[in-house]
């Protein structure tokens, strides 16, 4: 039994201005916030690059999203795909499962290389912020042309 005296050790969360101006070891100008940009960066090409992919957001938002999200990784979002339905989420999850998964393993590549240790999860998380922020080009091009297909006589 542990005496009355001892207080169990919490471990306090640094605010979030505080860890985005947190220098990066061995690196004289280079922050969190840096790194956090050019993973956000780096993402974010990666959707643009992908013919059939639209952000459903803008830029800012979704870098401001990416940077939250890497701070409270270890909290689970909630994310709702109100734009997809069953059957496009399991489209969606088999066409870019392994594609963002390999861009996840570069980003923690880029982290453990600046041992800045900000990617604390799995992959799931980012997975899910991605699906959350993206819609596949055809679901969209299906709902426009639902007219459009009917022959006139």
């Amino acid at each position: 039994m542990n005496p009355p005296h001892l207080v169990p050790i919490t471990k306090m969360r640094i605010p979030i201005d505080k860890w985005l101006n947190t220098k990066v070891k061995y690196e004289e100008n280079l922050t969190i916030k840096d790194i956090l940009e050019d993973m956000s960066d780096k993402t974010y090409q990666w959707i643009i690059d992908k013919d059939d992919l639209t952000l459903v957001t803008d830029y800012d938002s979704f870098k401001n999203e990416f940077i939250h999200l890497m701070y409270d990784y270890e909290n689970k979002c909630d994310y709702d795909n109100y734009h997809m339905n069953h059957s496009e989420e399991d489209l969606y999850d088999l066409k870019y499962l392994e594609d963002i998964n390999s861009l996840f393993l570069s980003l923690k590549k880029y982290d453990d290389y600046y041992n800045t240790n900000i990617i604390r999860g799995d992959f799931n998380e980012f997975f899910e912020y991605i699906k959350f922020n993206t819609t596949i080009q055809e679901f969209d091009d299906d709902e426009n042309s639902d007219g459009e297909d009917l022959l006139e006589f």
